[in-house]
C-alpha cells in the first residue's frame, strides 16, 4: 500500500526533531547539525505544519516536547536508527547478507568476537555485526536479528535457547593473595570484595553457600564485568568471575583462583530473537554455531 506524501515529512526535519527532543534545546540541536538556532525552529515549525499540532511548548528561551510531541519523537528516533541501520548493513556488505548480533560486552569481547573468525570461515558471505550493551536489548529501538545475554527466559515477543549457566569463583591479584591468609573462605570478609551492579547479590549467595557468616559486604561496585577484573588485578579487591571468560588472566599469573567453591547463577547465557526471526535462515545459522562452539568450550 502506497503511504500518502503528507505522512512523510523529508528527513532534515525529522532529524531537526530528534535532536531537538534529545538535547532539549533548539540552540544545542543547531549546534549538532551545524545551523542556525533560528533554521532548526522554522524546521521544527515546518514539520508541526505538515503533521498537524504541536511539539513543543515554547517558553521565554526555552523549550519542552508536548506530550504528543515526546510520543512522536520517541518514534522518529525508532526510525531513523533503523534507516541508519539499513544503510550501515547495505554498505559493509551490498549481497544485503547481514546478521545483526548484540551482546553483553564482556561475553562479547572475550569469547564471541574472537570465535568469529570460524563462523565467517563457515558463512563467507554473511557479514556479522556486533553491537555490544550492558543492559537488556531492546529489539524494538533497534535492527537486532539475535541477542546473547545473560538472564532469564522471560523475554516477552521472543523466542529463545539456553546456552550455558554461569558459574564464578573468586579470583584475586597475586599481590592481594600476599598480604594475608587465605585458608577458609571466612578469610575474605577481611579485604575489599568487589561488586558488579547487574549481580548485586552475588557474594552474598557465595557466602551462604559456602555456609559463612556475614554482617554485611564491603566494596567498590562495577557497572561492567572488564571493569571489575581489571580492579582485581590491580590488587584493589577481589571478584567474582567466571572462569571461562578470565582465563587469560589467570593462565598469565594475572588472576589465581581464591577458592575452588563456585557458585552456580540461577541465570544463564541464552541466544533470543524476535518471533519474526524464526525463520530467518541467518539467525539460525548463526545460532546453531554458537551451540556448537559452547558444546566444544
Amino acid at each position: 500500500m502506497r503511504i500518502p506524501r503528507r505522512f512523510l515529512p523529508p528527513t532534515h526535519l525529522l532529524t531537526a526533531l530528534e535532536a531537538s527532543a534529545r538535547t532539549g534545546s533548539f540552540t544545542e540541536a543547531a549546534k549538532e547539525l551545524d545551523l542556525t538556532q533560528s533554521a532548526v525552529s522554522r524546521q521544527i515549525r515546518n514539520l508541526e505544519d505538515q503533521i498537524g499540532f504541536e511539539l513543543f511548548v515554547r517558553e521565554h528561551q526555552t523549550i519542552r516536547l508536548t506530550e504528543a510531541g515526546a510520543k512522536y519523537a520517541y518514534e522518529v528516533r525508532l526510525a531513523l536508527r533503523h534507516i541508519a541501520a539499513a544503510s550501515m548493513g547495505l554498505r559493509a556488505n551490498p549481497r544485503a547478507k547481514t546478521l545483526n548480533v548484540a551482546t553483553v560486552p564482556a561475553l562479547g569481547n572475550r569469547w564471541l568476537v574472537p570465535r568469529l573468525k570460524d563462523f565467517n570461515k563457515k558463512h563467507p558471505d554473511v557479514t556479522v555485526n556486533i553491537y555490544t550493551r550492558p543492559e537488556v536489548f531492546d529489539f524494538a529501538e533497534q535492527a537486532i536479528d539475535v541477542a546473547v545475554h545473560f538472564g532469564s527466559a522471560d523475554w516477552m515477543g521472543c523466542n529463545g535457547v539456553e546456552l550455558m549457566d554461569e558459574a564464578i569463583v573468586p579470583m584475586a591479584s597475586p599481590d592481594l593473595l600476599a598480604e594475608g591468609e587465605f585458608t577458609v573462605p571466612a578469610d575474605l570478609l577481611g579485604h575489599p570484595l568487589l561488586v558488579l551492579s547487574c549481580r548485586p547479590d552475588s557474594w552474598e549467595t557465595w557466602f551462604t553457600q559456602t555456609e559463612v557468616e556475614f554482617d554485611f559486604i564491603h566494596g567498590p561496585i562495577f557497572d561492567q564485568m572488564e571493569a571489575c577484573a581489571a580492579a582485581a588485578v590491580s590488587g584493589a579487591g577481589i571478584a567474582l568471575l567466571p572462569k571461562f571468560l578470565f582465563q587469560r588472566e589467570l593462565n598469565s599469573g594475572q588472576l589465581k583462583v581464591v577458592f575452588e567453591d563456585a557458585m552456580h547463577s540461577r541465570l544463564s547465557y541464552r541466544a533470543v530473537w524476535p518471533v519474526e526471526k524464526e525463520n530467518n535462515a541467518l539467525r539460525g545459522q548463526f545460532v546453531t554455531w554458537l551451540v556448537d562452539e559452547l558444546a566444544r568450550r
